[in-house]
């Protein structure tokens, strides 16, 4: 019985030093996660993110993951007129990206033991001056979801 008490002991010191390297980490490498910018970099390390841009001309965005997740709502962005890009790189997490119906979405995801759901309007039924969001992405052992469907709206 101690043995086991010794090992919970260890396993919550080591899973709160795995805490605070990963707090410094995001600390020391920085993001920009104001809504009104034209663009962001968010970081989640062992951690959840919440962001919601509100940006008039949105250019893009980058979104890093780690053992964690990021919940990114776009819908009230407006695009920039030559369109928007984002890049997202997922580890051992998941990222799910809420954009507008009336955008043309374009992904390229590169999926490794992992998962990718794009639940996005037919480009065929957008006009053909419609803005246009590219998302590229790399996931390893993770999830990624685009979506438009206000049911699953981020709070």
């Amino acid at each position: 019985m101690r043995r086991l008490i010794r090992l919970l002991v260890r396993l919550v010191i080591a899973a709160a030093v795995l805490r605070a390297v990963a707090t410094a980490i995001v600390r020391f490498v920085g993001e920009r996660d104001d809504p009104e910018a034209e663009d962001f970099d968010l970081l989640a390390v062992m951690d959840g993110r919440h962001f919601v841009s509100r940006a008039r001309r949105l250019r893009g965005g980058r979104i890093r993951v780690v053992a964690g997740g990021a919940d990114v709502d776009l819908r009230q962005a407006g695009l920039s007129p030559e369109g928007a890009g984002v890049e997202v790189d997922v580890w051992l997490g998941g990222v799910r990206l809420l954009v507008a119906p009336e955008w043309r979405v374009e992904v390229d995801a590169e999926v490794r033991s992992g998962e990718s759901r794009v639940d996005v309007p037919d480009p065929g039924t957008l006009p053909p001056d419609a803005p246009v969001l590219r998302i590229h992405a790399a996931v390893k052992a993770g999830g990624l979801e685009v979506t438009t469907r206000p049911d699953e709206a981020l709070r």
